[in-house]
């Protein structure tokens, strides 16, 4: 009988077959939802710290008082004589030390006692005993009255005397006017031939005698 030619149709299946496969791809997994990450729990709101309580306002302090002039070391005193008795002065007799002049009243009635230190100067007892004047090398004036520890301030007397502005050193004496119920005091310096004239407070001269 006449010869077939070989069918090809299995071939052709096997190749439909194999390019179907080769063109479906299998279907990927799902992937898993991944789990939602834990919302952070929120952090604690930080309790306010405690305001401090406000430092008490320090009081102020006190204003020191201002040093006095220093006391004077009487003799009359540590010897229990009372300075107020002294009947007059006799002499004065003056100490230079570190802290200035120190005056020692002598009365005649032999109370001693210690006026404060001073700037140098001159002095001079008056007429009646009763007081002497006292005028530093810088032209202030202090009255010094018997039985008293301390000077009394009297005035100035720059304001008569130039010699207090210059570089030279004042050489002074002190003298005394006299008038009714009344002292005057003279301060002359040799160096310059200069004079000026202060009134001498009666709390201080107890004049009249």
């Amino acid at each position: 009988g006449i010869s077939r030619p070989p069918t090809t149709t299995t071939s052709i299946l096997t190749s439909s077959i194999s390019i179907s496969e080769n063109f479906s791809t299998s279907t990927p997994k799902p992937t898993s939802t991944p789990k939602p990450t834990s919302t952070p729990k929120p952090t604690s709101t930080p309790k306010p710290t405690s305001t401090p309580k406000p430092t008490s306002t320090p009081k102020p302090t006190s204003t020191p008082k201002p040093t006095s002039t220093p006391k004077p070391t009487s003799t009359a005193r540590e010897s229990n004589q009372n300075t107020s008795t002294c009947s007059n002065i006799s002499t004065i007799t003056k100490t230079k030390t570190e802290k200035g002049n120190i005056l020692t009243v002598i009365c005649s009635n032999n109370i001693q006692y210690n006026l404060p230190p001073i700037a140098d100067g001159s002095y001079k007892i008056g007429p009646n005993n009763n007081f002497a004047i006292y005028c530093t090398i810088e032209g202030d004036v202090f009255g010094i009255s018997k039985g008293k520890i301390t000077f009394t301030p009297m005035g100035e007397v720059r304001s008569q005397m130039y010699v207090f502005y210059e570089d030279t050193t004042p050489s002074l004496s002190i003298s005394y006017l006299t008038g009714d119920n009344q002292y005057w005091a003279k301060f002359y310096d040799s160096v310059t031939g200069q004079s000026a004239t202060l009134k001498i407070p009666i709390r201080i001269s107890y004049k009249p005698d």
